[in-house]
């Protein structure tokens, strides 16, 4: 790991691989942290590619803005860390879930500096714009009320966090080593108790952007003519049978994209397309193939 400074802040960032190997950029999900990442870049490693994944701020060891956090921020971020890293220009950037937002705006606001966009269970919007007069803190509860439960809880040992993650429904596939040092990097002490590091305002603020910015929500459309990859779960946030991008939706608002190249990965869900060995070599094969094209 290390740290570096960008606008109003520093980031935690972890690397894998060759330091002058070609290097993607990678942006995790709305409550995680670098270690989502960790199978794809041990994965790109043993290719003798690489992977710089950060802390988004707000998350694990990095600044915390509070509801001054953005998409928009986050994807200046992932520029300035790149420059700061020396890594070649034009790259590779990708994210999953909240982070293919991420990778998008990257994308759409810094196009010079990919050639690729790689988008991972994230990145087009969830749903339609919301009608006028919509409740959007009801939205958003209804949307990511169990992460903020969790966000909110108090555990009285490292031990019971690592448990509250092992029992995860979506993450029975998971080698249960990983589960304990995710869960363990996530983990601050709070008097007492433990709590997750996972500032809730940038999480409030950031799912708000999903909703309602219209640069976000537009920005793998406005991509063109970057080229993107999206890969998209066969099963859901919680290992359910229904995608959290269903066929339909993706039939609808990306594939018109001729830009968007899509490919569905099977027998994984919202996490383990990338915290299982199939999903995380399905991930790894798509920025590799960005990486080396």
């Amino acid at each position: 790991m290390t740290t570096i400074q960008v606008e109003g802040g520093e980031l935690a960032v972890a690397r894998w691989g060759p330091t002058d190997a070609p290097t993607a950029v990678a942006a995790h999900g709305i409550t995680s942290h670098h270690l989502a990442w960790s199978l794809v870049g041990q994965d790109l490693a043993e290719r003798g590619l690489g992977l710089v994944a950060p802390d988004l701020r707000g998350r694990g060891d990095s600044s915390d803005p509070g509801a001054a956090s953005s998409l928009a921020a986050h994807a200046d971020d992932l520029v300035a860390m790149a420059h700061s890293l020396a890594l070649p220009t034009p790259g590779v950037v990708a994210g999953h879930s909240m982070g293919g937002f991420v990778a998008a705006m990257a994308g759409v606001r810094h196009p010079g500096s990919w050639s690729h966009v790689v988008l991972v269970d994230g990145g087009p919007p969830l749903s339609d714009p919301l009608p006028e007069g919509t409740d959007v803190e009801a939205v958003l509860l209804s949307v990511i009320g169990p992460a903020l439960e969790r966000l909110d809880a108090r555990f009285e040992s490292p031990e019971a966090y690592r448990v509250f993650w092992r029992n995860h429904p979506a993450l029975a596939g998971v080698d249960p080593h990983l589960v304990n040092r995710y869960a363990d990097y996530d983990l601050r002490p709070d008097g007492d108790t433990w709590r997750s590091k996972v500032s809730r305002a940038a999480i409030l603020a950031d799912a708000r952007d999903t909703l309602v910015d219209p640069e976000v929500r537009t920005a793998v459309e406005s991509l063109a003519p970057l080229p993107a990859t999206m890969l998209h779960a066969e099963r859901g946030m919680q290992d359910g049978p229904v995608a959290l991008y269903p066929p339909e939706r993706i039939a609808a608002i990306v594939d018109p994209l001729p830009h968007v190249e899509t490919h569905l990965v099977e027998d994984v869900n919202h996490y383990t397309i990338s915290l299982a060995p199939h999903g995380a070599r399905a991930v790894a094969d798509a920025i590799a193939s960005a990486l080396t094209t």
